[in-house]
């Protein structure tokens, strides 16, 4: 498995090398945005991976680096993506308070209730005056 991770922009192709010389391309569009407005791509082959390459960088396995039985590869990181790109995410924030909200709704109510007890006191007390 060869993962790239941290570029920008979001276009071309994954190569990965095998053993016997065969390259499998892989299409970048599927790319996962991270946080940072940077892309994530996982290329995998069955047979071990003698190198992997996207946008002009290259990597190859950390077992040919290290000497050891590992199918991780590695590759510096090299990305920058500009302040102002177009594949920013915008996030809506709630409109008001909700608790502020909840409070005006039940000072409604009360004000409501207590209009309707004083309509009907003064309701009933110009029927006593009338009886």
């Amino acid at each position: 498995m060869c993962l790239a991770a941290g570029f920008y922009p979001k276009n071309g192709k994954m190569i990965l090398t095998l053993p016997n010389g065969n390259t499998v391309p892989y299409d970048v569009n599927n790319s996962v945005l991270s946080k940072g407005s940077t892309y994530y791509f996982a290329g995998y082959s069955t047979e071990s991976i003698e190198k992997c390459q996207l946008q002009g960088e290259e990597a190859v396995p950390i077992s040919k680096i290290n000497g050891a039985k590992s199918n991780k590869t590695e590759a510096p990181s090299k990305c920058d993506p500009p302040s102002n790109s177009i594949n920013q995410t915008n996030v809506i924030k709630p409109f008001g308070d909700p608790k502020g909200n909840a409070m005006s709704l039940l000072v409604t109510g009360l004000r409501l209730l207590l209009a309707k007890a004083v309509a009907v006191n003064v309701m009933m007390t110009i029927k006593a005056f009338l009886v």
